[in-house]
């Protein structure tokens, strides 16, 4: 980890302690800080010039734009647009995922967010992700790397949090695009390329996805 991105996540542990310290006053007092040291960090990401995504569109008043949300009105629309994200917790599971989907009738895209507990823009991005997979169709998959190793060496991790869209490919998993650091819009536009909102009365994205809710 370079100097730059070093110094933000101290800036991220240091605004959480002042923020257990001062409760709720100070949770709104320094949001604007911890918001700019999120935006801050995506920048210093050392591989995020290798990040751009082909085709990328423009997010226009035809998108949902979630990007534009603060987190309580994210929460907010989780009654009408539940998450879909499912968590995996060992390179054999994501094996066997990709397994099921190479045997589909369609080519299946998926979103996976790799991250750690002990990041803490990936903490940040959590909430925003998981409202990404109420409003996108698609298969949306969180990532620990710490869990799941050989993956994110695979899709060649550099920097957390990373959102790679991915298909299965020949026994593997192809990368075909990637948004790296902790930029909602970069996030939103990647998906919204890759994919299309959800139908209002849309089943679960994938069998993946009903399998995990029914265990």
């Amino acid at each position: 980890m370079n100097r730059g991105r070093e110094g933000y996540f101290n800036v991220f542990y240091f605004i959480e302690r002042i923020q257990d310290a001062l409760g709720i006053v100070g949770a709104f007092l320094l949001k604007p800080l911890k918001d700019f040291a999120t935006y801050a960090y995506s920048r210093c990401c050392k591989h995020r010039a290798h990040s751009a995504h082909t085709g990328a569109q423009g997010l226009n008043a035809e998108n949902v734009q979630l990007f534009r949300m603060t987190d309580a009105a994210l929460k907010s629309t989780g009654g009408e647009h539940p998450s879909q994200a499912v968590s995996v917790h060992s390179d054999s599971e994501l094996a066997a995922l990709r397994t099921r989907l190479s045997n589909g009738p369609k080519r299946q895209i998926v979103f996976a967010d790799f991250g750690a507990t002990w990041c803490q823009p990936c903490k940040a991005m959590s909430p925003f992700f998981e409202a990404l997979s109420g409003f996108y169709e698609g298969t949306f998959l969180k990532m620990d790397v710490d869990e799941c190793p050989d993956s994110a060496d695979d899709a060649a991790i550099q920097a957390l949090p990373t959102l790679c869209v991915m298909v299965p490919s020949e026994g593997k998993w192809e990368v075909i695009a990637r948004a790296v650091g902790a930029n909602r819009r970069d996030w939103e536009n990647l998906v919204a390329t890759h994919s299309m909102p959800r139908q209002a009365d849309s089943r679960s994205s994938n069998e993946y996805n009903e399998s995990e809710k029914d265990k």
